[in-house]
């Protein structure tokens, strides 16, 4: 009798030990190469036109494996941090290095493979930027440093428990927010194919989607921001931009909101312009938006469509679209950057502070 109870005090404390071990995290190395052609979006940059970009990239990711976070989204949540290497294929555009966050949300499809989405965030380091002497030509970029960003969607099957091995589709895009001038940016597509290791088994665990307990909540953010930017190509003088918003927020999903809101600008780059050209029109912006966020733990990424009801200047079209990051703090005040741009030419990109009504 002894031996029976010990035998089954043996067994509880095995498989005991078996969940501690079982992992709670997923964590892997992620190689990559991409190669894809530059997107000549306007006069200005159809000298990059034909070019094909080829490049390599490596990310550490760490996937979160519990139920609790499955139930967030119905999906895993693969974040990392990477860096990439790209040879623009041109002369007049160079290289660049970039360090960058990466965000993927992967839907189980069958045992051994995923639907992955992909949004890329973070800094270029680029070769060749515009220079009136030794580089006059490049209107893509004027800065050394500026802004990566990119999104991608793709199929990921596993090969075995350690390698998995991922086809995406990548539209990649570096610019510096209109911070100087030329800033047309680089926008290109590419085909990414990615092994990763996971020294664990990759294996995913499967859930049951469960009734939304999430709260959906209500939140009105009143807010002021400020960016500044140059004129011309060459000057350096700087003039002021800033203005207040304020934005609705109704969360429709676990990760999902959806907004209406309405902001103020006031631009002296704007009213620089106008003097130079002689006009007395407003350089006062007046706009209605409606957009999208994705609700990330501290993280909002916001996504807006806009029109602006008042705008006296013919520099802009009426139509413009925001991208903003916003992180929320443990109290009601919260900080974030934001860009505005018209079509793919981003105007300026702004550092606000809000205050967040939530309900």
């Amino acid at each position: 009798m002894k031996w029976k109870i010990l035998f089954v005090f043996l067994l509880t404390v095995s498989d005991l030990c078996a969940q501690l071990d079982k992992p709670l995290e997923l964590k892997g190395f992620t190689l990559g190469s991409h190669y894809g052609f530059i997107f000549a979006h306007s006069e200005d940059v159809q000298n990059t036109a034909g070019a094909n970009p080829f490049g390599a990239e490596l990310i550490y990711t760490t996937q979160n494996l519990t139920e609790k976070a499955w139930q967030n989204c119905n999906c895993f949540l693969n974040t990392g941090f990477g860096v990439n290497y790209f040879n623009f294929d041109n002369a007049v555009l160079g290289k660049a290095a970039s360090v960058f966050y990466n965000f993927e949300p992967q839907f189980k499809l069958t045992k051994k493979s995923k639907l992955l989405f992909d949004a890329y965030g973070g800094l270029s380091f680029l070769s060749n930027p515009y220079d009136a002497n030794s580089n006059p030509s490049n209107r893509s970029y004027s800065l050394p440093v500026s802004i990566y960003v990119g999104l991608g969607v793709g199929i990921q099957y596993a090969l075995t428990k350690q390698f998995q091995l991922s086809l995406i589709g990548n539209y990649l895009h570096i610019s510096n927010g209109g911070i100087k001038d030329p800033n047309k940016g680089i926008n290109w597509p590419t085909a990414n194919i990615r092994l990763t290791y996971n020294p664990t088994n990759n294996e995913l665990p499967s859930f049951t989607k469960k009734n939304a307990s999430y709260l959906k909540q209500k939140r009105l953010d009143v807010g002021t921001f400020v960016s500044s930017k140059t004129i011309a190509i060459g000057e350096k003088e700087r003039f002021l931009i800033y203005g207040v918003n304020a934005n609705y927020s109704h969360q429709i999903g676990p990760i999902n909101a959806l907004t209406l809101g309405n902001e103020l600008i006031i631009d002296n780059a704007l009213k620089e312009n106008l003097r130079r050209d002689g006009s007395n029109k407003s350089n006062i912006r007046y706009g209605l938006t409606f957009g999208h966020e994705f609700l990330l733990g501290n993280f909002i990424f916001s996504q807006q469509l806009g029109y602006y009801a008042f705008n006296e200047s013919t520099y802009f079209s009426n139509m413009y679209h925001r991208w903003g990051l916003l992180y929320k703090t443990k109290s009601n005040l919260n900080m974030g950057i934001n860009l505005l741009a018209h079509a793919q030419v981003a105007n300026f990109i702004d550092f606000r502070v809000v205050y967040s009504f939530r309900k």
